[in-house]
């Protein structure tokens, strides 16, 4: 896919959810895997990792992981949607990065 730097419209909400199902399909439909070890969850995204301590009680998850200095924890009744909300954010963020690569260069 090529984009004219001169025609690309950042603030595009279309033109992003293209990029991102473009970036998808390019990495085979997964952005995101999950290894657990030693009790921990190492949630691999993209060229991030997110070691986590997740636990459950009462049907409830708690999810608490290291991101930028910062300590973030995450209280989700369903960690299923938490998780793709999570890669949905971190596709978003690798495509961004990628842009701002191809703008600048």
């Amino acid at each position: 896919m090529q984009e004219n730097k001169k025609t690309i419209d950042k603030n595009s909400l279309i033109y992003y959810n293209l990029i991102i199902n473009n970036y998808r399909y390019k990495k085979g439909g997964s952005f995101m895997k999950i290894l657990i070890k030693n009790k921990k969850w190492n949630i691999f995204l993209g060229n991030t990792l997110l070691v986590c301590d997740v636990n459950q009680k009462e049907g409830v998850f708690f999810i608490k992981f290291e991101y930028g200095n910062k300590i973030v924890n995450i209280k989700s009744k369903n960690i299923d949607n938490t998780l793709k909300n999570l890669e949905d954010m971190f596709v978003e963020l690798e495509v961004k990065k990628s842009l701002r690569k191809k703008i600048a260069g």
